[in-house]
């Protein structure tokens, strides 16, 4: 059997930009990136960020700027001591290697981090929290070679994760001050349609409105799930040889995907499981009480008031459990606002089972 074209549920991948979801926060990022200023980018688990770092990348590459994705996920398990020693030589190599360009002999650290990198460069830096909890030096350093930007070469940087800096810098200082934060979110209701059915068309199936209605109502958007679905609906309609996939197809594709959230058999929901605590292991990520009270709250009675500086909050949308009932645009930037909200009717089924 042929794979499954476009849908694709087995991590970030660098995309193919004639399949890919053109989101539309990849112009407004572009429009703040283009400003010279760091930017952060915060988005929950699956959101799609790797990609999207990806696909900025590749799209400043042909258009003749050096652009390059960077992550920071292999020091994750380098402990405090490693990062006074060796840290910035590695991080800073990398940087190099990336934007294809000569690494200098010699640099200061603080002031010229970066001295070898065309001013016009961008860099898209994934999974820094890391480090950025770990190694406080990391921020304050960048901070201080922007600061001196005048005087040396500074791209323009955009750094990703799930954390928003401000939740464990300290309060009389903030290494992150000097810049700007976006939210990442799900694909909205016209990306999941359009895109699940281009990709169904794709694979020569036609996807009713109905159906596409329902796969976004069950999916909200969410990255993982929308890929999902469409690879199952393409399966099942080889399978059964049809040409055309009704809303009662992705009705019967999201019970497979609830029978195996349930069985343990998806490795996307086996985080989810271990998000909240199950077969506990060494340097796993887990909800603690409160956290975990907070979810069945907004599971069983709803949410209260979306608030990222709530602590209880901020972990469960970090985790991508929640989301916001409300998206606003303000002044050019995202607002999240309204109440917290289990992020899609799937989660939500899966969470009725499971706790």
């Amino acid at each position: 059997m042929t794979p499954v074209e476009i849908f694709w549920t087995k991590g970030s991948v660098a995309p193919d930009p004639s399949s890919s979801v053109r989101r539309w926060q990849v112009d407004y990022l572009q429009e703040h990136v283009s400003s010279r200023n760091p930017h952060v980018l915060i988005g929950p688990r699956q959101s799609g960020k790797s990609t999207l770092l990806k696909m900025l990348a590749e799209e400043d590459k042909s258009g003749g700027i050096p652009g390059a994705y960077l992550s920071l996920e292999r020091f994750v398990d380098k402990p405090r001591n490693w990062f006074d020693n060796n840290f910035w030589d590695e991080f800073c190599t990398d940087v190099y290697e990336a934007l294809g360009v000569e690494e200098p002999a010699e640099y200061s650290m603080h002031n010229s981090v970066f001295s070898h990198v065309p001013r016009e460069a961008r860099l898209y830096i994934d999974e820094f929290t890391h480090v950025a909890m770990t190694y406080p030096n990391f921020l304050s350093t960048m901070r201080g070679a922007f600061e001196n930007r005048d005087r040396n070469s500074f791209p323009t940087i955009l750094l990703a994760d799930r954390t928003h800096p401000t939740q464990y810098s300290g309060s009389t200082y903030s290494p992150f001050n000097f810049t700007d934060s976006v939210y990442l979110l799900d694909f909205n209701e016209e990306e999941t349609r359009n895109y699940i059915i281009a990709g169904c068309r794709k694979n020569g199936i036609d996807l009713t409105g109905e159906a596409a209605a329902k796969a976004w109502e069950q999916t909200q958007g969410q990255p993982y799930l929308v890929n999902k679905i469409g690879e199952l609906l393409v399966l099942g309609a080889r399978q059964d040889k049809k040409s055309e996939v009704t809303e009662k197809d992705v009705e019967t594709a999201c019970e497979f995907i609830m029978d195996e959230a349930l069985a343990g058999s998806d490795a996307h929901f086996i985080t989810l499981r271990r998000y909240l605590g199950d077969e506990k292991k060494e340097g796993d990520v887990y909800l603690d009480r409160p956290q975990k009270s907070e979810l069945m709250n907004i599971l069983h009675r709803g949410g209260s008031r979306f608030d990222l500086t709530n602590r209880e909050l901020s972990v469960l949308f970090s985790l991508g459990f929640i989301g916001p009932t409300e998206v606003k645009m303000k002044y050019g930037k995202v607002v999240l606002a309204g109440d917290a909200r289990i992020r899609n009717p799937l989660y939500k089924e899966f969470l009725e089972n499971h706790l």
